[in-house]
């Protein structure tokens, strides 16, 4: 079996400047996955740390997550075949 990951983005109120992202990952999972975001940008010399704007990053049922650095998440998929992750992300910088 492969792997599947489907991400879906919504702005539902952009005046606010929160995106809501929905990753979807199934197919050929191990027990634990690791969820890194970046903390720079090709071409750039600044450190980012985009992980500072995400909020409220969750998992659905049975799957349980838990921030292991400032940028990483750890998933225990707990037998579950889909994981779904939830989160939003303050977007108000170029």
């Amino acid at each position: 079996m492969t792997l599947s990951i489907v991400h879906r983005l919504a702005i539902p109120a952009p005046q606010n400047h929160f995106v809501e992202v929905e990753t979807v990952l199934a197919g050929a999972l191990p027990a634990e996955l690791v969820l890194f975001m970046p903390v720079w940008a090709p071409g750039s010399y600044l450190v980012r740390e985009y992980a500072r704007n995400v909020e409220r990053l969750s998992v659905d049922a049975p799957a349980t997550v838990t921030k292991i650095r400032k940028n990483a998440w750890s998933v225990e998929k707990a037998g579950a075949e889909r994981v779904v992750v939830r989160y939003r992300v303050y977007a108000n910088e170029l």
